[in-house]
């Protein structure tokens, strides 16, 4: 026993790697994905009909941008989702929460819309709230919890 306070311990020290809760994707995990790509799919008419309103006020470059910014973080989300990241789950949590209350704050002008679009926003929302239902509840969530072995 060599009595230098300053030598390395001989135990090799290593972190336990974290593993699933559950060994295979539930199928709410998998609907949810599935839902998210398609409310992500649906939206894109009514994005090129802002886009539209826009650019003939003249405002269109931000938004642009916005919508661009939005839709990458959108397929980001869904691609983690999959993967089973819970920071993905919870910005899908404040997304929605947000969708909603932008829905409920432009509800007048939304009315004006055309029925085509007002029934593509209403079944993105709705797929959207049914997704986020099935990751939060057994057994989507978990998919997302991590046990250390």
């Amino acid at each position: 026993m060599n009595q230098n306070p300053y030598t390395p311990p001989e135990s090799e020290v290593k972190d336990v790697p974290y593993e699933r809760a559950v060994a295979q994707r539930p199928r709410n995990v998998v609907h949810a994905v599935r839902m998210l790509w398609i409310s992500l799919v649906l939206s894109i008419p009514l994005s090129i009909r802002e886009y539209q309103d826009a650019a003939s006020e003249g405002n269109a470059t931000f938004l642009l941008y916005f919508i661009l910014t939005l839709y990458a973080l959108s397929v980001l989300i869904n691609l983690y989702i999959h993967r089973g990241s819970h920071w993905a789950r919870v910005l899908l949590l404040v997304f929605n929460v947000l969708n909603v209350l932008s829905f409920l704050a432009a509800m007048q002008e939304l009315l004006g819309y055309p029925v085509g679009d007002l029934v593509c926003l209403a079944t993105s929302m709705a797929l959207d709230l049914i997704a986020l239902v099935l990751v939060f509840t057994r057994p989507g969530a978990l998919w997302f919890r991590r046990i250390q072995r």
